[in-house]
């Protein structure tokens, strides 16, 4: 049983074009083949005529699969080419690359947080600074205030810092050990990471070099050593006493504050 099936519109469109173009070249194949056939009888005409025919529609058929871009026998690998690329692009991404993208989200992100550890930098330093400020004032007198506070500021920047050594001026009448400046070193290094935070740089051994260093005077007759291991030793002891941080709030310290 036969079926009648209708010719689609773009193979119309295609036989139509073909049929145009192989009548002049049929007639040129003609031209060319009485031409060659005149000048010399080895070849009979026919096969002339056949030859330039199938020439010339080889090269009517190569020009149009380059001028077509993906038309012709290689239609089938560069719509292969065409789909592979388009599979590179990503999805919704049209005038950045998807790489591009990602770094600009890490550096926005990266930017962020350095703001953050910035702004709670800032806060710590800003409340270690009212904290010694308050801490140190019933045995330190006044004009020393600003230095001892100068020197922890740039240990609060570097645990690598070396202070100056002074020979500090304590109040008449107060009995001030190294029992006090230990608990406030170990107060402020505590918000600062110590114990905490691996990487902050801070620990007993740097407290200890930081205190026998600074206050050469009340810590004569220690090793840095013993420091080291002492502390927060007796944390109720002493003018200032240990001040644990909360977990949730570190930079906090506790006391009256106006």
């Amino acid at each position: 049983m036969k079926r009648n099936e209708k010719l689609s519109m773009p193979t119309l469109d295609k036989t139509a074009s073909f049929m145009a173009v192989s009548v002049p070249l049929l007639w040129l194949s003609y031209m060319m083949a009485a031409r060659i056939h005149a000048a010399s009888h080895l070849i009979p005409h026919g096969i002339l005529l056949a030859s330039c025919f199938v020439l010339l529609e080889s090269l009517v058929l190569k020009c149009t699969s380059l001028f077509s871009g993906c038309e012709g026998p290689g239609s089938t690998l560069c719509k292969k080419s065409m789909e592979s690329a388009s599979k590179t692009l990503p999805a919704g991404e049209t005038s950045l690359p998807e790489e591009e993208r990602h770094l600009k989200v890490y550096a926005r992100s990266a930017a962020e947080s350095q703001l953050s550890t910035e702004a709670y930098r800032q806060k710590l330093k800003d409340a270690v600074h009212e904290y010694i400020y308050w801490a140190m004032a019933p045995i330190l007198e006044q004009e020393e205030m600003h230095a001892l506070w100068l020197e922890y500021e740039s240990w609060i920047d570097s645990p690598h810092y070396r202070p100056i050594p002074r020979d500090w001026k304590w109040k008449k009448g107060k009995d001030v050990r190294h029992i006090d400046v230990r608990h406030l070193t170990w107060n402020i290094a505590k918000r600062r990471g110590m114990g905490t935070d691996k990487d902050c740089g801070y620990n007993t051994v740097v407290c200890a070099r930081f205190i026998k260093e600074l206050f050469p005077g009340l810590c004569r007759n220690v090793k840095d050593t013993t420091l080291s291991q002492c502390l927060n030793a007796d944390p109720n002891e002493g003018n200032i006493k240990i001040d644990i941080p909360d977990k949730d709030n570190p930079a906090v310290f506790h006391y009256d504050q106006p």
